[in-house]
């Protein structure tokens, strides 16, 4: 299955597109080097499942704050499939 995440910073116009991972670590990797360059809290989406997971800008003490967000149930029950506690 498919593993690439795409990325997004949230901005106040909404989200703003900042690249895409293969895989989890690898986009958390991504957004604590461009949160070194602007602090700001992030979207981690996969287009394959719909899950997604929101990710709070490193603080002083260099922690990620991170809020796993299954795909809705509205998409789930349109589907009929299970909703996904992973993205792969």
């Amino acid at each position: 299955m498919d593993k690439l995440l795409d990325i997004f910073r949230i901005v106040p116009e909404g989200v703003r597109w900042m690249g895409s991972a293969e895989g989890l670590e690898v986009a958390k990797a991504l957004i604590k080097a461009k949160s070194t360059e602007q602090p700001g809290d992030f979207l981690v989406v996969s287009l394959v499942t719909g899950w997604k997971m929101e990710i709070k800008a490193p603080g002083l003490n260099g922690a990620m704050a991170v809020a796993d967000s299954p795909r809705s149930s509205i998409a789930a029950k349109r589907t009929g499939s299970p909703v996904p506690s992973h993205p792969f």
